[in-house]
């Protein structure tokens, strides 16, 4: 598979994207939404197949701590807005993902943990 366009059949199937949304943020507000703005065309293709949406991504350099203010919070909100669909803010440990994937629910969801505190 080179394009997730070539996918015949996503309904109801799990798609974990790992996508750059590392945007500049000011006291908590998006400074520049580009990077939110092109990944909307591939969120919106994977909403109109149906199919459940687990996001991972990071914010700046925490440099191995936990820092609140490099929170996916304002860019879910963002994301929330530009797509017109509800989407769930996971705040959980990367390692607590699996037990999100397995809900009966599962839909679309961000996970907020910097990958970079790693």
């Amino acid at each position: 598979m080179n394009n997730i366009k070539d996918c015949e059949n996503l309904s109801s199937k799990r798609v974990l994207l790992r996508l750059d949304l590392n945007v500049p943020l000011k006291n908590g507000d998006i400074v520049d939404e580009t990077r939110i703005i092109k990944i909307i065309p591939v969120i919106e293709f994977l909403i109109k197949r149906n199919a459940k949406i687990l996001i991972i991504s990071h914010v700046g350099r925490p440099k191995g701590k936990f820092n609140k203010d490099l929170s996916l919070k304002p860019i879910c909100d963002c994301l929330e807005k530009k797509i017109k669909t509800k989407v769930n803010f996971i705040s959980a440990h990367i390692e607590h993902m699996p037990q999100y994937a397995k809900l009966q629910n599962f839909c679309h969801h961000l996970l907020d943990y910097n990958l970079r505190l790693r």
